[in-house]
């Protein structure tokens, strides 16, 4: 079993042994409990699986183990090469060390399966949701409404797939765009009516957060409910 050596103060070395003491677990143990709690970690698995023999097209799936991965599909992540693999694992949190041996041992094998600890956005990752129109002027100088671009954006701002960190979506018609948001998340008619205002006037927008000025953030299959489809990562050869 790898080792980690911590330090603790002469005047903490009392409080060490009641812990383990009155807790009756090992120290280790304990402080391990208090870091998944703090960093927001979560027990997964990352799944790794070569589309072909020979091929550097690569399947990335993360599933959580435990209770709290019973309502978790593993949707799959697409990437081209090692080294495209190796940054995505990176960027998802997957240890450096870990993140080489998955890359290593798909040289030889088809597939790959890791049990790790990751923070909790890597394994059901959190966007917030951008409308962007496309207005024209009529004659009398009114705007009309030609489109709605609908974008996903990753909220720490890391690639979501590869290289792409963005979901997309165009809706020309506004009604089918607001009837989708009702339904998926579950707005209230006011909030639909702010949104209809804003789009028809040409501004940009966010969708909002119960929290005035905040941004709501939603997960990858709201995305997919609402006919978001995931940006194509630029290939490496």
């Amino acid at each position: 079993m790898p080792n980690k050596t911590l330090y603790v103060r002469e005047s903490d070395l009392a409080l060490w042994d009641l812990a383990q003491a009155q807790l009756g677990e090992s120290v280790s143990a304990l402080f391990a409990e208090f870091l998944r709690g703090r960093v927001q970690a979560m027990d997964a698995f990352v799944h790794v699986l070569r589309s072909a023999p020979n091929s550097q097209d690569f399947t990335v799936m993360f599933a959580p183990t435990g209770p709290s991965g019973n309502d978790s599909p593993m949707n799959p992540h697409y990437v081209h090469g090692a080294q495209q693999l190796l940054a995505f694992l990176k960027k998802r949190g997957v240890m450096g060390n870990v993140a080489a041996d998955i890359a290593s041992d798909l040289k030889r094998l088809p597939s790959v399966s890791v049990r790790t600890a990751l923070p909790r956005s890597a394994v059901r990752p959190l966007y917030k949701l951008w409308f962007k129109p496309t207005c024209t002027r009529e004659r009398s100088g009114a705007p009309r409404l030609l489109k709605v671009d609908v974008v996903g954006e990753h909220v720490d701002g890391q690639p979501a797939s590869g290289g792409g960190n963005r979901w997309v979506a165009s809706f020309r018609e506004l009604d089918q765009l607001l009837n989708a948001l009702g339904n998926v998340f579950g707005l209230a008619a006011p909030q639909l009516a702010s949104l209809r205002r804003s789009l028809l006037s040409g501004k940009d927008c966010r969708l909002d957060g119960r929290v005035p000025g905040a941004s709501r953030v939603v997960r990858e299959e709201q995305l997919m409910q609402l006919g978001l489809v995931e940006e194509e990562p630029a290939h490496e050869d």
